[in-house]
């Protein structure tokens, strides 16, 4: 995620989720990153930053129904307005279906006049009510002639048949593809069994497990990029509320959360010695939230090192993963050479921008060789730091610019650093999105199946059924990230009314739309599920290793948000008493239980994360500023539910 509290995955219309959103008060430190990435979201409230991961899942637009060739209607926004769209930019990469909207494709209004119609592709076009392309129908309206073709087929349609369910742009492999090997070979202390269950030295164990992050970087104004150990102690806050790490692990380790893996985001600056991003100041409260007489670390690496010492020392396994090409971008990087625009570039009321930071050249400049370095150099920690606790390397968090088969290629190239240098690890690999990059740097489609929803960065793994990947099943974990409306209100968390139609996030808030993801609404629940089974699903149904890397949210949300209170307000028309990210937690571990997929990593043990807070609750509101840094107890609700997860 990429948000924080400062306060980072991985969040595809993120759908932006990645490292830690945080958020600080004035003069202390600002965690790394939003996880959401909606240009019009709005900044986190005064005196607050929000930072850190976060993913958009499929550049926060869904795939239209409709073709490519131009529409022979009048478009109206909104919908029935008269306002023609036309009046919207176009933007020739989206296909002329497309606008551009604050830099992400969005589909258009969806609405003809009378006389016209659009339909989706149909062998045979049929009479009956005109129907929207991005509904797959196929038919001619009541004075019009028939729609343009759609990517993939409707249904012949008479007097107004219910079209097939549209799927995503259809996957082809390439020539070479190959089925995924079987074996390494060679023996180690952890593997992935025939069952698809985790062994450690042969016995089967279940990952239960949280996001601590930190040390891939915040953002701060003053201090871009600055990497710190999240720890609940801050050493202006009162000696009774002190804090240590080792307390925390035995907290998480114990019943009802009975936690016993750790997954620790680092950016390649955590890795390098005396990185002044990374230098731990004493007096410098933007720097250090922890005691120095408990921790009297140099910088981010030697924190790092010890943080994993402790996990072994109580008992925790840990999993490490890169989170970005630079601290100083955090979630906002696709791939590993990425730079700007960031999709943040347009988002109004928000500071925290980064269009002058780029993993292309300068600083900040990253590439494949420099990454597989850093792999080299995570895989090297087991041996360096004497523990037997590391499960594996995570390659790349949230790879939502590269197409499936560009990722399935450097993913193996991951596993092969990692491999050389230790025997034990395990090779943890994301998803991508739903559109990636091509080689001039336009967005188009990338296949997930079904698009009655969106997959999140780092969620869809659809591809690996076409173009298997070439690491070893017994040394492979998949790990998607998804996320609820805490993080991103995307369009299948929305009644799809004529007004409502492809509005997401703010933009439905504002439009008074109505939210419908609710345990008791079956057709929601149905329609994730198949998302769910379409994107990862498959493939623990088909022996492999599956863990889910990032998935959490504020269970009050959006009434109850400290960093961001204005959630409130745009989504005042809805009823008080139901807790719609709540409602998306519990539908997702309840679908987990039953698939019995349920190795998880959830997004985070720390409280500093704005857009899904965290395991332990937050003494900071935007009315008691000075309990920044100070966790309270533990969430009992958060706890209660992942301890069901078995």
């Amino acid at each position: 995620m990429g948000t924080g509290f400062a306060f980072g995955c991985s969040t595809s219309s993120r759908s932006n989720v990645d490292g830690g959103n945080t958020v600080s008060p004035p003069g202390k430190t600002n965690g790394a990153g939003d996880r959401t990435s909606s240009s019009n979201t709005a900044g986190s409230a005064s005196g607050a930053a929000a930072s850190g991961g976060g993913s958009i899942p499929g550049t926060s637009r869904a795939s239209s129904g409709s073709g490519t060739t131009p529409r022979a209607c009048v478009d109206t926004e909104p919908p029935g307005s008269g306002i023609p769209c036309s009046s919207w930019k176009s933007w020739g990469e989206c296909g002329s279906q497309w606008f551009l909207s604050n830099n992400l494709c969005e589909i258009t209004c969806g609405v003809c006049s009378p006389g016209s119609s659009i339909g989706g592709t149909g062998s045979t076009a049929g009479s009956g009510s005109t129907t929207p392309g991005n509904t797959g129908n196929a038919g001619t309206g009541s004075s019009g002639s028939g729609g343009a073709s759609g990517n993939t087929g409707g249904t012949t349609s008479t007097g107004g048949t219910k079209a097939t369910p549209k799927t995503s742009t259809p996957f082809v492999p390439p020539a070479d593809a190959k089925p995924t090997p079987e074996t390494s070979g060679t023996s180690g202390a952890f593997r992935v069994n025939a069952q698809g269950h985790l062994t450690h030295n042969g016995v089967e164990f279940q990952v239960r497990g949280g996001n601590w992050f930190g040390l891939e970087g915040q953002d701060d104004n003053q201090r871009p990029g600055a990497m710190e150990l999240y720890i609940g102690s801050v050493f202006w806050a009162d000696a009774a509320n002190k804090r240590t790490m080792e307390k925390t692990m035995k907290e998480i380790a114990a019943p009802p959360l009975s936690l016993n893996t750790i997954r620790v985001p680092v950016a390649p600056q955590t890795l390098v010695p005396n990185h002044p991003d990374g230098l731990y100041s004493r007096t410098d409260v933007r720097i250090r939230n922890n005691d120095p007489a408990y921790y009297p670390y140099t910088d981010a690496l030697s924190a790092l090192e010890d943080f994993l010492v402790q996990l072994s020392k109580n008992n925790l396994y840990a999993i490490l993963g890169i989170h970005s090409c630079s601290n100083h971008i955090g979630w906002r990087a696709g791939k590993i050479d990425d730079g700007p625009p960031w999709v943040d570039a347009n988002r109004e009321n928000y500071k925290y921008k980064k269009e002058n930071y780029t993993c292309k050249s300068g600083e900040d400049a990253y590439d494949k060789a420099k990454w597989l370095a850093d792999i080299h150099t995570l895989a090297k920690l087991p041996k360096k730091l004497g523990i037997k606790n590391v499960i594996g390397i995570d390659c790349f968090n949230e790879p939502y610019k590269y197409s499936w088969s560009e990722w399935a290629d450097l993913a193996k190239e991951c596993y092969d650093a990692i491999a050389a240098e230790d025997d034990d690890l395990i090779a943890i690999v994301e998803g991508v999105s739903g559109s990636h990059e091509d080689a001039s740097g336009k967005l188009v489609d990338e296949p997930y199946g079904d698009v009655a929803t969106n997959p999140n960065w780092g969620e869809n793994l659809y591809g690996q059924q076409f173009d298997p990947i070439q690491i070893p099943r017994d040394r492979l974990c998949f790990s998607p990230h998804t996320y609820g409306p805490s993080v991103y209100v995307q369009r299948q968390f929305i009644e799809q009314t004529p007004t409502c139609a492809w509005l997401e996030d703010d933009d439905a808030g504002k439009a008074k739309c109505k939210l419908i993801v609710e345990r008791k609404n079956a057709a929601v629940v149905e329609a994730l599920r198949k998302g769910w089974d379409e994107r990862f699903g498959y493939l623990h149904d088909q022996g492999y290793c599956v863990i889910i890397g990032e998935f959490g949210g504020h269970t009050g949300w959006p009434f109850n948000n400290p960093v961001k209170p204005q959630a409130a307000t745009i989504w005042a028309h809805l009823p008080k008493d139901v807790r719609y990210d709540w409602e998306w937690q519990n539908i997702f571990v309840d679908y987990l239980k039953d698939k019995k997929m349920t190795d998880f990593l959830y997004w985070s043990v720390n409280p500093e994360s704005g857009d899904t807070g965290g395991l332990y609750l937050h003494a900071y509101t935007l009315s008691n500023e000075s309990g920044w840094g100070q966790w309270l107890g533990l969430d009992t609700e958060k706890a209660q539910m992942l301890s069901n997860l078995k």
